[in-house]
């Protein structure tokens, strides 16, 4: 009885998945994991970009008063990512050199 139970469950191909399969779901899977990991290092990227320009307008701007004495500071900054346009982003720019 045992004997027979096992040799069926050998033969049995009923749920049997081909390579050709496999390596369809396995390539489509892949195709899928670049176009996500592209999209997630954009995103990233675009985050990176809106802090820096978030922090390169921060206002240090101070002033206190004691008795008749006034102490002033104003940083000054310039609108590096300007109203209406889209996000900054990291940006490298290398100039060519000669070797």
């Amino acid at each position: 009885m045992y004997r027979q139970a096992t040799h069926r469950l050998w033969v049995d191909e009923t749920a049997v998945v081909s390579v050709s399969e496999l390596l369809l779901v396995i390539t489509i899977l892949g195709i899928a994991m670049v176009v996500g990991l592209q999209t997630v290092r954009d995103s990233v990227i675009q985050e990176l970009g809106d802090a820096a320009v978030a922090m390169d307008h921060l206002d240090q701007t101070y002033s206190f008063t004691i008795g008749t004495v006034t102490s002033e500071y104003t940083d000054a900054t310039t609108l590096a990512d300007p109203a209406g346009e889209p996000p900054a982003c990291i940006g490298i720019c290398l100039a060519p050199t000669e070797e």
